[in-house]
């Protein structure tokens, strides 16, 4: 008992790992959204972005999960909020243009149907 059997030594995250990291925790967020018929289109640029800004040097990618839940989910949430009806959604995130926010834009597949409305 109380005494050290081991030594591990821990690596600073490289960039490819933080990305590894998003792509597990956006994995979650699409397991999720497929339960409810929605899908959401997350280019590299926004996965670079959230991995940029949930990286901390002091607590690692600990930041990350709670950067996609306030900056993903919850804005995501308030966009499903407001909608009606139960047909099946598409999203895509995207940077802003001041690279301070994700926006997210309804994909339509089906052009002429979302004209005659």
């Amino acid at each position: 008992l109380n005494r050290i059997d081991d030594v591990i030594v821990f690596h600073p995250l490289s960039k490819e790992h933080l990305r590894n990291v998003v792509d597990i925790q956006l994995r979650r967020v699409h397991k999720l959204l497929g339960k409810n018929k929605i899908s959401l289109r997350v280019p590299d640029s926004v996965k670079d972005w959230l991995a940029a800004r949930g990286f901390d040097p002091t607590y690692g990618a600990r930041p990350l999960k709670r950067l996609i839940q306030k900056m993903v989910i919850n804005k995501l949430a308030t966009l499903l909020i407001s909608r009606e009806g139960d047909e099946a959604i598409h999203y895509e995130v995207t940077v802003s243009k001041d690279g301070t926010e994700l926006e997210f834009v309804e994909v339509f597949d089906n052009v002429e149907a979302w004209a005659d409305e």
